[in-house]
């Protein structure tokens, strides 16, 4: 945030238009100011709880990383039997995957506050974080086994997976 705040562009984006940098801009120079606001009131402590809390949730330590490292990545989608004749009448459901999302139990939704249900916040951007577990019941069969690769793998295998073999971020590279 600190070249942004100083010079007025983040140079990781250079093709974006003018109004995305300064976007960028005000952003980094409020939070600068907000950096420097919490340092003088309550001292250098205080900002290094501040990047723990930020940071800390995702090393692999924290339980909700796997979260963090599984919302992007290239996994197999299921093509579903849905005809019970046991064939799969893949209708775009089969393929690359691009986004997942790690069901762990309630203690995992608030811990990670509802995040881990990204295949719904892409499917739905406009719904709220806490009501993504309620769209997900309401959908059940979109969100089973056979519709999602992943969703109920358990930290220890998404984590395995996701650190097992160098992956395209969100099938950015497959087809």
């Amino acid at each position: 945030a600190l070249v942004p705040a100083l010079v007025g562009r983040n140079f990781f984006f250079p093709n974006k238009p003018d109004s995305f940098h300064q976007t960028c801009t005000d952003y980094a120079r409020a939070s600068m100011a907000f950096a420097l606001g919490l340092y003088l009131l309550a001292g250098p402590t205080a900002l290094w709880w501040l990047f723990w809390a930020e940071v800390g949730w995702q090393l692999p330590l924290h339980p909700a990383s796997a979260m963090f490292v599984s919302n992007h990545p290239s996994l197999s989608r299921p093509s579903p039997d849905v005809t019970g004749q046991g064939e799969s009448t893949d209708a775009g459901v089969g393929g690359c995957q691009p986004t997942a999302s790690v069901y762990l139990g309630d203690w995992y939704d608030w811990l990670c506050c509802f995040s881990n249900f990204h295949t719904e916040h892409h499917d739905f951007p406009d719904v709220p974080a806490f009501r993504l577990r309620e769209l997900k019941d309401r959908a059940a069969p979109y969100y089973s086994d056979r519709m999602l690769a992943g969703c109920r793998d358990g930290w220890w295998e998404t984590m395995r997976r996701t650190f097992a073999r160098r992956d395209f971020y969100a099938c950015s590279g497959v087809g």
